[in-house]
């Protein structure tokens, strides 16, 4: 019985990791992103949403935006109504920068300190803060990348990196939300630029009319 609540025990705090991960991840998909789109643009978020989902669906299956990186295509130009001087500059580019990794920090810390015991003064969550932030504008977007970027936040924050084991068996879980949200992020701006650019046609995005297909050798 002692074995089954030292099991329970560790168990508890990874559990509350991927709680945390999911809820802070699904409220900025849902919320943060669609409310964006609709400030910035004034389009349907659900229609918006609905146009995503397929590149989305990939992006949570295989963990990374790359690999969702022909769907984004497909979406932005087909979907969304975008130009491609737009989505093709964007999209690539936003790939690049892994926004999603930023919740790994926050998340793994809250597991150490209930693991290791290990309390934390603002200073040091103002560095685990901005260190993130740094951190995860350069992550490869390959599957486990977060654990990169939480070594680094660890390291600069004096914290042990044996923590990183207590979450690298659920990794793989919280990455599928997290690459969920770099894609969904990546094509929220994409739309919201090309709506500024003035490359966003709305019949298309409705279903009005059918988006004209990039001609070979256009200038992207």
């Amino acid at each position: 019985m002692d074995d089954v609540d030292v099991r329970v025990a560790r168990a508890d705090p990874l559990a509350k990791y991927l709680i945390g991960i999911a809820i802070s991840i699904t409220f900025q998909i849902f919320i943060v992103s669609g409310l964006l789109v609709w400030l910035f643009t004034r389009l349907n978020p659900v229609t918006f949403f609905k146009h995503c989902w397929e590149a989305m669906v990939v992006a949570f299956t295989t963990c990374s935006s790359a690999a969702s990186l022909p769907l984004q295509f497909k979406a932005a130009q087909q979907n969304l109504g975008i130009d491609k001087r737009v989505w093709a500059f964007t999209l690539p580019l936003g790939s690049m920068n892994q926004d999603g990794n930023c919740h790994v920090p926050g998340d793994g810390r809250c597991a150490h300190r209930r693991v290791l015991r290990v309390e934390l003064s603002f200073g040091k969550l103002f560095v685990i803060l901005m260190t993130a932030l740094l951190a995860s504008s350069g992550t490869f977007a390959v599957p486990g990348a977060g654990l990169i970027t939480l070594a680094i936040v660890l390291r600069s924050a004096g914290l042990p990196l044996e923590g990183i084991a207590l979450v690298a068996g659920v990794d793989r879980i919280a990455d599928m939300f997290r690459t969920t949200l770099n894609v969904l992020d990546d094509l929220s701006v994409t739309t919201i630029v090309a709506h500024w650019e003035k490359g966003l046609n709305r019949k298309v995005f409705y279903g009005e009319e059918t988006a004209q297909p990039t001609p070979v050798g256009a200038e992207s």
